[in-house]
């Protein structure tokens, strides 16, 4: 389970909330802090407060109520937004609750340019002072595809303030491959004209044409391109300039500029002249600011008594929560898994959506349609997902049914949560994890919890606070220890000028994955995207370093919302970080009973999950606002009788908050001035603004609302390592991929209903192969059972002869198989390409295991054919545990060895369907059943069929141990997986529905079986197997 790190973020509003009640916006306006903070929060009021001189009298209507607005954000939102709020480092450790001490003295206003306003001033460096500097790289998103060069691309929308990403191609020649070669080392650009001088024999003004062709297009990119993570970007170029003696007017003023920027974080000089200051400075213009407020700590412990209650809360969640894969991450499980089954390919080729199969139908082209330039589309809302009926809504349901009258809380208990079954993905904790949370007295509520690293919502504050990055960096640092067959990388990556701002982290992990952003991490320790390549195995995505060799994990340690960027790869990324974990620890009443009235609040132990809010709709407002204007605070005091509300309610949309007290005039008037015009609102309870006993003061004894940042981590290894397959490390293909018709094999898919499978294949198939094996049209032939989704049967005919012998075994299978077809027994049948798994088995023996297929195939359709049960029977399963039996035997593992590989694949299939306790339960009583049973499990007396397919079975060992000789060259965990493949291929072809259910079954009691068996030998009797 999880354990809390020592130290924790505190934030809080820039006033005390005891401050609102009594404001006098009139004096507040000549208070230089509160006019800087406007000044940065808004540009056009500050200009309408100018234009008035300040004077509270003359300012409009509109004006008053966006300063009544922005002085109830600074008392109640602790949430980091300029001058607004501000954010403290406390640390776990007090014996007994005491409040924390603000020193208000102790204020460092941290203030950067906005990164919009970054990137001219870079462009205008980089164009002219740093332009000899500059060395030029292949872009490192370049792969081959479509007789040339495929590679993402970045154009820079100057209205919105975007990049926009394509895919975009160019053909390949000798020269563009000569140019590519040399600049591997990142040479500067003259010496680049003068290379492809040299190489094309042509004159200096052409090469330098053709270079600057290849920059334009971003084939070539700069090695002082923009970077996200680690130093500023402006500081970063300007220390070029120091380092290379470069000194001019731009460099001295954009210096000057900087050291304003930080003089103006001194507790003196944070107000609004000096801004005003800043903004005469020339190179500016009308350039914006970032600023992020630090406050002090003259007493910064906080009580250990909460942490017991963080994580009970934390485990309840985790029993009630429900958790979901990404959608995208699901649907290009399936997608890759049609098209590349399980072989490994390039992570740039996986998601090209011309070459692979893409990512969540996220736009690629970068040619937009005159007709909708400058247009924006947004789609319909999906609202909120439906949830299948579970145990937690049953739970949820009765414990409010119970709660009594209206509008009283849901309390969880203790014996409620072990009456929860495992919900689905339960179990496997993230590396660590961020809790936000507050404290009511003796309670904990928890705000916001989850994620897959505590770093995401610590990152915007790693450039402000060598403390807090030191924090951030010691977190990431314990998940690699932790999970050390791994390697953990932060995903660089810019999306929009705006969402920038709070992007920009420091460096923090060992490595990076920069998408279309510079690192300055050492070039070793960056991960490009080009050395990327995806496999699916098992349902789950393997992302893995060809030049590591080692499975990569991405983080994304910012807290935007990734959703918002249109770049595949980036999205892929950060969907895969949610893979195989549980993520989500926060309790959404809404989502279990959707569109309801009200929501209560849900408490478990001393911790409050949900806080109670209610939905109005729109007949409740209109009832409001048709009445006279004398009237409507009457219309909604009585609303508020009626629906029970408390003193405090907050009011959110989007990521916009207003606290109101009801029983205040000026706040009934400003909550129903932002009611007007509504059709619906959400309104919740805020009970932070009336605490007896504070747990946030300042050195007046002032009582603050706050907002508390806990990192929790666990230090169980939660990341195993995945051996990719060979193509991973760009081993020669020996063998031939893609066999289309006719090509030494033909391959046929045959649509039917899984009923009809067995009788097609032992009726109406295996006749006629037996018949085209003996004229000699067809050396061998298998078949494998799959789904896509709809129910077939894939058979593959190896032929033996030229071109008749083509054209005659496809008219004596369109005759076969129209013949079902008209019968109706086949739904349709098509000729497909085959495509050889060469990943999944070797090239070197694709060979020898397609002879283990066919000798398979016809075992099993023997066995079909004379059986006199099917699956209803256990009898039936005898085949299955023969088969296994005997692979293991091929492959000469003995006891020890059969206990570990059954072991492994019972438990991966174990964890795919939900590794339940009941599961569990149900799996031991089924091998009771079966154990005792004659002729089932190895050594039970075998089946009175084996001696009639000992022909079938003595070809069967044959091709198993020749290709069990052949693939001793494999490592043991490779090797492990390779026979692991081999049986499941060989099931596949005797289970004929619900094949994945029944290999659980089928591993889990031969595993037993094992055990058992190793058990005897202990005790000293002989194993014969």
């Amino acid at each position: 389970m999880f354990k809390l790190y020592p130290r924790l973020l505190l934030r809080t509003p820039a006033y005390s909330y005891a401050t609102y009640a009594t404001a006098d916006l009139g004096q507040l306006l000549q208070d230089p802090y509160f006019r800087a903070a406007l000044q940065l929060a808004s540009r056009s009021l500050f200009h309408a407060l100018e234009a008035a001189g300040f004077h509270y009298d003359a300012l409009s209507p509109k004006v008053k109520s966006s300063l009544a607005k922005y002085l109830n954000r600074m008392c109640f939102r602790p949430t980091p937004f300029g001058l607004f709020s501000g954010f403290s480092l406390a640390s776990w450790g007090a014996a007994t609750p005491q409040p924390l001490q603000l020193e208000v003295r102790s204020l460092k206003v941290h203030l950067s340019l906005a990164f919009a306003d970054t990137l001219p001033l870079a462009e205008k460096l980089l164009a002219e002072e740093l332009a000899p500097f500059q060395r030029y790289r292949p872009n490192r998103s370049l792969y081959k595809g479509q007789g040339g060069f495929r590679y993402l691309r970045v154009e820079v929308d100057a209205r919105q303030r975007r990049r926009k990403f394509s895919v975009d191609g160019l053909t390949s020649d000798a020269l563009l491959q000569a140019v590519l070669r040399f600049c591997q080392t990142g040479p500067s650009r003259q010496v680049i004209i003068d290379f492809v001088s040299c190489q094309a024999g042509v004159e200096t003004e052409e090469s330098a044409a053709y270079v600057e062709q290849l920059l334009a297009q971003q084939v070539l990119v700069s090695n002082l391109g923009v970077n996200i993570t680690g130093q500023d970007y402006l500081l970063r170029l300007l220390r070029l300039c120091e380092k290379h003696g470069v000194d001019t007017p731009r460099t001295r003023r954009l210096q000057q500029l900087l050291q304003e920027l930080g003089a103006a974080g001194e507790p003196d000089a944070c107000g609004q002249q000096t801004l005003v200051s800043l903004k005469a400075n020339k190179e500016q213009h009308q350039e914006t600011f970032y600023a992020n407020l630090e406050k002090g700590l003259a007493a910064d412990n906080m009580c250990n008594s909460y942490q017991n209650k963080i994580l009970e809360a934390l485990r309840c969640l985790q029993r009630l929560v429900p958790q979901a894969a990404p959608a995208g991450l699901q649907e290009f499980v399936s997608a890759f898994a049609k098209k590349f089954e399980e072989r490994a390919v390039p992570l740039l080729v996986a998601l090209d959506p011309e070459l692979g199969v893409g990512y969540a139908e996220l736009a690629v082209s970068h040619q937009v349609p005159k007709l909708l330039e400058d247009i924006s589309f947004i789609g319909p809302e999906t609202g909120k997902q439906m949830l299948e009926w579970s145990a937690a809504h049953a739970l949820l349901l009765e414990r409010w049914q119970a709660a009594g009258p209206y509008p009283a809380a849901i309390r969880l208990t203790e014996q409620d949560l072990e009456s929860l079954p495992a919900v689905e993905g339960e179990g496997v904790l993230p590396p660590s994890a961020a809790v936000l949370f507050r404290v009511l007295g003796q309670q904990v509520y928890i705000e916001q919890a989850g994620g897959v690293s505590a770093t995401a919502l610590l990152g915007r504050f790693t450039p402000l606070s060598p403390a807090v990055q030191d924090m951030t960096r010691e977190i990431a640092h314990m998940e690699e220890q932790a999970n050390p067959e791994v390697v953990f990388a932060e995903i660089a990556h810019v999306g929009d000028a705006h969402t920038a701002n709070i992007d920009r982290r420091a460096a923090i992990r060992s490595y990076e994955i920069p998408v279309l952003v510079q690192s300055t991490l050492p070039e070793e320790r960056q991960i490009q995207l080009s050395e990327l390549w995806v496999q699916v195995e098992r349902g789950e995505v393997v992302l893995w370093s060809e030049r590591l060799q080692k499975v990569v994990v991405p983080r994304l340690g910012s807290a935007f919302n990734f959703v918002r960027d249109d770049l595949a790869i980036f999205r892929f990324l950060c969907d895969l970080q949610y893979q195989g974990v549980q993520s989500n620890f926060s309790l959404d009443l809404s989502r279990f009973f959707p569109k309801l009235s009200y929501y209560p609040r849900v408490e478990y132990q001393s911790a409050i999950l949900q806080l109670a809010s209610w939905q109005l709709g729109k007949e409740q407002l209109e009832r409001i606002f048709q009445a006279k204007a004398e009237q409507q605070q009457a219309q909604l005091l009585a609303l508020a009788r009626a629906l029970h509300w408390p003193p405090y309610l907050a009011l959110t949309q989007h990521d916009h908050q207003l606290v109101f007290h009801l029983e205040a005039e000026k706040d009934r008037l400003l909550l129903l001035e932002n009611l007007k015009g509504k059709s619906e609102a959400v309104l919740r309870e805020f009970p932070f603004a009336s605490e007896e006993a504070p747990t946030v003061v300042d050195n007046a004894g002032q009582p603050y609302v706050q907002q508390f940042l806990a990192a929790v981590y666990q230090e169980q290894p939660v990341y195993r390592h995945s051996v990719l397959s060979s193509s991973s490390r760009r081993r020669p293909l020996l063998k031939k991929r893609k066999l289309v018709p006719g090509d030494g094999w033909l391959y046929f898919k045959i649509y039917c209903h899984p009923a009809r499978a067995n009788s097609i294949l032992t009726q109406t198939l295996q006749p006629l192969l037996r018949t085209l094996e003996k004229e000699g049209s067809i050396r061998q032939w298998f078949y494998v059972r799959y789904r896509d989704p709809a129910y077939h049967v894939r058979l593959r005919l190896c032929l033996a002869g030229g071109t008749d012998r083509v054209a005659h075994v496809l008219d004596q299978m369109r005759r076969k198989l129209g013949r079902l077809l008209a019968q109706g027994s086949v739904q349709d049948y098509q000729l497909a390409v085959y495509e050889r798994e060469l990943e999944r088995y070797d090239p070197a023996l694709m060979d020898s295991v397609e002879q283990v297929f066919c000798a398979s195939s016809a075992l099993v359709t023997a066995y079909l054919r004379k059986a006199p049960f099917a699956e209803e029977n256990y009898a039936y399963y005898g085949m299955a545990f023969q088969g296994m039996e005997t692979m293991l035997e091929a492959f000469g593992l003995d006891i020890h060895g059969r206990v570990d590989l059954l072991g492994e694949m019972y438990s991966s299939f174990f964890k795919e369907f939900g590794a339940t306790k009941a599961l569990q339960v149900q799996l031991a009583s089924k091998y009771r059943e079966i154990s005792q049973l004659p002729g089932v499990l190895p050594g039970a007396g075998g089946t009175d069929l084996l001696p009639k397919l000992s022909r079938f079975q003595k070809r069967f060992k044959e091709c198993l141990t020749n290709v069990a000789q052949q693939a001793g060259f494999l490592q043991p965990e490779r090797q492990k997986q390779f026979v692991s493949d081999l049986i499941h291929m060989h099931l596949n072809r005797l289970l004929v529905d619900q094949p994945r259910q029944q290999e659980l079954v089928l591993y889990y009691c031969l595993w037993k079986h094992y055990q058992s068996v190793a058990a005897r030998i202990k005790q000293g009797k002989q194993f014969t197997g």
